[in-house]
């Protein structure tokens, strides 16, 4: 549901840019909120066109069909800019939680007490209580880092594509603790640092650890890689998501080639499993956001190609 304080920034944002058609897109979480906003565009006499296709990040930015449309400028809604140079003028309106996390740390402190020195991180909806909670741990005796990546906005705020912050600071630190919802951002960290990960969020009992499932992650890797190692028919997916397109695609194709593998390049915008209908791969090779492994939507397996283990034992970049 968006905020007084939302609706006024939208506002704001059409009094000093004046433009005249405006294009919106929306994380799936926003949805229901898509005619209110283009209700508040069109107050101020403004033509309002929603982009409906699914929006998973600020790297899926859209400003090209915002451009097609006609619109001047695009309002980019629930992700902080992610460093793209969009074509047309490009707001991104950010929407934050008001879940608290901090009365479940009060509760739970116990279950910090073997952790001195704690990471501190989070989805851009809570990035900014990471301070407030920070002064909290510190106050109770840890040591408390908050960590930003080159790609982030926020200190502590991690992507699912990025969460280097945190794991430039190895034995550092004792564990690290995920504010926030769902189990992706916190599995992909698991799987990315050596130590514990602790979740708060409005979808969890407590202070979840989550540290036991490192184990599967690790088994469902291998298992991927020795899957791919098999495999004859490659699928290797490329995404025109403007965020999510590797300029190297090429190479990383004959490089696959190279272990004797017949490799077809799949380009593609939203990935879905009926497009691969008919295509005869016996595994797909992901280059765009590495939750698709995860969402695990494809009849055949499917690895990231970070986590591809050549002959040479070199992992690809």
């Amino acid at each position: 549901m968006l905020s007084e304080e939302t609706n006024r920034k939208i506002i704001s944002i059409l009094e000093k840019r004046k433009p005249k058609k405006v294009a919106i897109t929306v994380p799936e979480g926003m949805k229901a909120d898509l005619k209110k906003i283009a209700k508040i565009i069109e107050s101020c006499n403004c033509s309002a066109a929603m982009i409906v296709e699914p929006c998973f990040g600020a790297c899926d930015l859209r400003d090209y069909e915002a451009k097609m449309l006609g619109c001047d400028l695009l309002l980019h809604f629930g992700h902080s800019d992610f460093g793209l140079r969009p074509i047309i003028p490009t707001e991104y309106i950010e929407c934050f939680s008001d879940f608290c996390a901090l009365e479940i740390l009060k509760n739970g402190l116990k279950n910090l007490v073997k952790y001195k020195k704690i990471a501190l991180c989070s989805v851009i909806q809570h990035a900014l209580k990471l301070e407030e909670i920070k002064k909290f741990l510190e106050q109770n005796g840890k040591t408390v880092f908050v960590p930003q990546s080159k790609k982030t906005k926020y200190p502590g705020q991690i992507l699912g594509c990025d969460c280097s912050g945190i794991e430039a600071l190895g034995n550092e630190i004792d564990c690290a603790l995920f504010i926030g919802s769902g189990m992706f951002h916190p599995l992909r960290l698991l799987e990315r640092i050596s130590v514990p990960v602790l979740c708060v969020g409005p979808d969890k009992t407590g202070i979840l650890d989550i540290t036991k499932k490192k184990d599967m992650l690790l088994r469902r890797k291998i298992i991927r890689q020795k899957k791919f190692e098999y495999a004859q028919k490659i699928g290797l997916i490329a995404s025109f998501k403007r965020g999510q397109f590797k300029k190297n695609i090429f190479e990383l194709k004959e490089k696959i080639e190279r272990e004797g593998k017949t490799v077809y390049l799949l380009a593609m915008d939203f990935i879905a499993k009926e497009k691969m209908l008919g295509l005869d791969v016996d595994m797909i090779v992901n280059t765009a956001c590495p939750r698709i492994e995860e969402d695990d939507i494809f009849d055949v397996p499917i690895i990231n190609v970070e986590d591809i283990c050549f002959s040479a034992t070199k992992t690809l970049n």
